[in-house]
């Protein structure tokens, strides 16, 4: 019994064994006549190698020259100086050989597919869906900035990717924030959203924004919506755009809001923030006023009334 579960152990590894040398070049007779040399303790000719590998004796001799000359088997002259037999390389060196070569091919790739890609480039949106998952997306497109990293945080947020930002810094990376709310040290230029109270914009915007663009190439937008949060991340350039011009707005209106009150006209700062408010709350109307306008329709269908998306914007407003 232990001798026949050794045996089935042996063949799922040869099986394994095979799969993976095929999907580095081998053909699957080269992959069969190599494991059996590997297998061997002595030099084998070809007539061996058919027999323990079970490739036909037409194609074995033709299969082990092609392991001779991609260098994973040596032939051993016999001393008649006609026969011969062969030996695969050594397991290590022939494993180290592979994966040098592999790391120049994938170095290879990396540093030449990118200058073709402009041309060839297509842009993507993704949707996002989970605390977690926009979370992560926000985070790795920070860590893929370069040159420079644009965001817009709550104080929730900023502490979360705290240590990121502080990591970009210290590589070179200017790291411009506008937090919407009191954070202690946070990394790189910091604005704190100080002019209009960040919770009339929260329920202006009927939740919390949280964006981040990367080297004008990437970027984020995640909104949290009481305990429900989604986000889209894109790097089309009409998106990304967009998302930055959300950042550098904001930026705008606090440098402005400084100067305002820096030449002691803090009542005009307040109206036109007032204002602003009051046109975003208007935005937002309309945009639910034309969700329930759509859901009432002719034909349109519905269950009980307004969408399910209506009822929880109603809900939150309440």
């Amino acid at each position: 019994m232990g001798e026949r579960m050794v045996r089935v152990e042996h063949a799922e590894d040869d099986q394994r064994a095979q799969e993976l040398l095929k999907s580095v070049g081998m053909s699957a007779y080269e992959s069969r006549c190599f494991i059996a040399l590997v297998g061997s303790a002595t030099p084998l000719n070809g007539y061996e190698v058919a027999k323990v590998s079970g490739v036909p004796r037409s194609a074995v001799y033709e299969s082990l020259q092609k392991l001779v000359a991609r260098g994973a088997a040596l032939m051993v002259a016999g001393d008649d100086g006609n026969s011969a037999s062969f030996v695969s390389l050594p397991v290590d060196t022939f494993v180290d050989r592979l994966r040098n070569q592999l790391s120049g091919t994938i170095d290879g790739l990396a540093s030449i597919l990118p200058s073709m890609s402009n041309s060839l480039r297509s842009s993507v949106v993704a949707h996002l869906t989970g605390r977690i998952q926009v979370r992560d997306r926000f985070i790795s497109v920070m860590e893929k900035a370069r040159s420079s990293c644009l965001m817009a945080v709550w104080p929730p947020g900023a502490r979360e990717v705290h240590d990121t930002a502080g990591l970009l810094v210290r590589r070179g990376v200017d790291v411009t924030s506008v937090v919407y709310g009191e954070v202690d040290h946070f990394p790189g230029s910091t604005y704190i959203h100080r002019f209009e109270d960040p919770m009339l914009l929260r329920d202006a915007l009927r939740g919390r924004f949280y964006a981040v663009v990367a080297d004008q190439q990437e970027g984020l937008i995640g909104i949290r919506e009481g305990e429900r949060t989604w986000g889209l991340w894109s790097d089309d350039l009409a998106i990304v755009s967009l998302i930055q011009q959300f950042v550098l707005q904001d930026i705008t209106i606090q440098e402005m809001g400084a100067a305002l009150e820096k030449a002691g006209q803090s009542a005009e700062i307040t109206r036109i923030l007032a204002d602003h408010h009051e046109r975003m709350v208007r935005v937002m109307r309309g945009l639910e006023r034309s969700a329930v306008e759509a859901d009432t329709k002719p034909g349109a269908k519905r269950r009980g009334g307004a969408s399910p998306a209506t009822k929880e914007r109603r809900s939150r407003s309440v």
